[in-house]
């Protein structure tokens, strides 16, 4: 068994690496961004594995859930979770990224059928003095 180990995290690895590799994210889209459009405030995080967290703010209402950012197809993805407050069946959308500026077109679908989008333009959110003690 103690010889089989090796042999078996090298073929774990093997299946991992590749995967992992693939989900690089470009450092021009890791960080913490910002942006506003109307009432509708959002603001998120994005890690190199493509993972982050955003909130989403609007009139009050305050949202914050996990997301996944797939940069071979310029779309993102939001893990709701079931039971959730506004009965969200999904979100997600598309993204585009030029002078700085990465605007992503969103679109979340309730489970009652109701469709709401929007366009926001989110500016990276730079570090202050503050922040760094």
């Amino acid at each position: 068994m103690k010889k089989a180990l090796p042999i078996m995290l090298a073929v774990v690895l093997s299946m991992i690496l590749p995967y992992t590799a693939m989900a690089a994210i470009p450092s021009e889209y890791v960080g913490e961004w910002a942006g506003s459009v109307g009432d509708i405030n959002l603001s998120f995080s994005v890690n190199e594995d493509g993972t982050g967290t955003y909130t989403f703010e609007q009139s009050g209402y305050l949202e914050k859930y996990d997301f996944f950012l797939k940069v071979e197809s310029e779309t993102f993805s939001v893990q709701i979770p079931e039971g959730n407050k506004l009965g969200i069946a999904t979100c997600g959308g598309t993204y585009t990224y030029a002078d700085g500026v990465l605007t992503l077109g969103v679109q979340t679908i309730f489970a009652n059928g109701r469709v709401f989008e929007y366009t926001v333009p989110c500016q990276r959110v730079l570090p202050t003095a503050e922040d760094s003690c």
